[in-house]
């Protein structure tokens, strides 16, 4: 028996996984809560959702921004820089007028008009979340 509330560990080591839910408990092998769709289930009330390919849990936001995300998608500074200027509210669209690039040791961001070099993920959050000139 292994106690977590770390659901992605139970998934990927677990032979069976024991879910609490109205009272009631579900005891299914990760792969058939996943494919029976019990960790959804499990947070209907809430802006979290579950990924049944990737096994992870996220957070649905309305994003009311765009911006373009040029690089290797590949890359973990790519996929770390998603997930940053997600969790703010943006939407990667590669036809966005704002975009970022993810150059070796820093990211470019430009504008229709401007352009401001960023060495590190704060630093973008910063100048996007406040508007500076760019």
């Amino acid at each position: 028996i292994f106690s977590t509330h770390d659901l992605k560990i139970a998934i990927q080591n677990a032979s069976k996984i024991w879910l609490f839910k109205d009272k009631k408990i579900i005891a299914q092998t990760p792969e058939d809560l996943i494919i029976n769709g019990h960790f959804n289930k499990l947070f209907d009330n809430f802006n979290l959702k579950f990924n049944n390919f990737t096994a992870d849990f996220y957070v649905t936001k309305k994003n009311y921004k765009k911006i373009a995300l040029i690089g290797d998608k590949k890359s973990h500074r790519y996929i770390w820089t998603k997930n940053a200027i997600q969790k703010i509210g943006y939407e990667i669209d590669f036809q966005a007028t704002t975009k970022i690039f993810i150059n070796t040791n820093s990211w470019t961001i430009q504008t229709k008009n401007n352009y401001a070099e960023c060495n590190s993920i704060a630093e973008i959050i910063k100048k996007l979340n406040y508007d500076e000139k760019i």
